[in-house]
């Protein structure tokens, strides 16, 4: 019998990071926190015999954890796209050959802005952090890696679209991979960095006008607008598609919705993935997708009825911190 699984299912290996990134979601580094071990190896079983397609490492700084080598190489044997996510802040010419004896071929690297100045202001400024991470970047592209660049729009560098393409470009980069800044984690405390409709707009005009700039592959994730990604249907990933299991063992339709327990599906230190999975896609998956639907049509402007739920949420809530406008999750 063939199972089908989630496309894509994110994985957080640790909480543990050198860097205490403004915006970042998991409040990473405060904490020294792994995902147990037994558990990796069980969800890549499960995720394998489901026929995940794509097997998503972050963080964290998942190249913190001393076995995450050991970890990568036995999903590289399971799943067909295995990607690890980094800040860059360890790779140097040791690291780069460990990480090519896994066989992993896709590694997305965080760069917060075009220049020193900006990508500082998110990652800690005095560290050199930017040049360094350029520095990695171009080690793994002379060993043949697929290097990806994560690029977090926010209210500094929503303009920064044209800057990053030749950024990436100089350091010999094919793919900038783009996401919408949203206030959740240590990032709840950063209103100051909070996009606006009217930047979002400018940043997807960008987006389109240099969709074709034969230099570099733009991507963008679904927490930016749909009217560009033009997501199939204008249905939201999160449980159609996607799945993120977070450091303790929590499985959600989104990383974005992790605090909100309403969206927990299950935990696979108490119930096998594949079980967890395949009890949501017969019994709640029409109702979560429902929710969704509910949700969108409340807002009749069709620029907000495109934008992600978690933005929508955080934002909300970062405007009436007092109010709750979601539903519990459906039994």
């Amino acid at each position: 019998m063939v199972f089908s699984g989630p496309y894509h299912v994110e994985i957080e290996a640790t909480l543990r990071c050198p860097l205490r990134c403004v915006h970042c979601s998991l409040k990473a580094g405060e904490k020294k926190t792994d995902l147990l071990r037994e558990s990796y190896i069980e969800l890549l079983e499960n995720c394998s015999k489901l026929r995940v397609k794509i097997f998503d490492v972050i963080g964290g700084e998942p190249l913190i954890r001393p076995d995450i080598y050991e970890l990568l190489e036995s999903a590289v044997r399971k799943i067909p796209n295995v990607i690890v996510n980094t800040s860059g802040f360890f790779i140097n010419k040791k690291v780069v050959k460990k990480l090519k004896k896994t066989g992993i071929k896709n590694i997305f690297v965080s760069i917060d802005g075009p220049s020193p100045e900006k990508h500082e202001i998110i990652r800690g400024s005095g560290k050199k952090l930017f040049q360094k991470t350029c520095n990695g970047i171009k080690l793994l592209i002379k060993e043949g890696f697929n290097v990806t660049v994560a690029f977090v729009v926010n209210k500094v560098t929503f303009k920064d679209v044209p800057q990053m393409i030749e950024l990436c470009s100089l350091l010999g980069v094919k793919n900038l991979f783009i996401l919408g800044f949203i206030p959740i984690g240590r990032g709840a405390n950063q209103k100051n960095l909070i996009i606006t409709e009217n930047m979002l707009m400018e940043t997807l005009k960008d987006l389109r006008k240099y969709s074709n700039n034969k230099k570099v592959n733009l991507q963008v994730d679904c927490s930016m607008d749909c009217a560009f990604y033009e997501l199939e249907g204008d249905i939201c990933p999160a449980g159609a598609n996607f799945i993120t299991i977070t450091v303790n063992g929590d499985v959600f339709p989104c990383g974005f919705l992790r605090e909100n327990p309403e969206f927990k599906l299950g935990n696979i230190k108490e119930k096998r993935f594949f079980d967890i999975w395949m009890n949501f896609k017969k019994k709640k998956l029409i109702n979560f997708n429902q929710m969704l639907r509910n949700w969108y049509s409340q807002f009749s402007d069709t620029k907000f009825k495109n934008i992600c739920l978690a933005r929508i949420l955080y934002n909300f809530r970062n405007k009436n911190s007092d109010s709750q406008i979601i539903r519990s999750f459906p039994p």
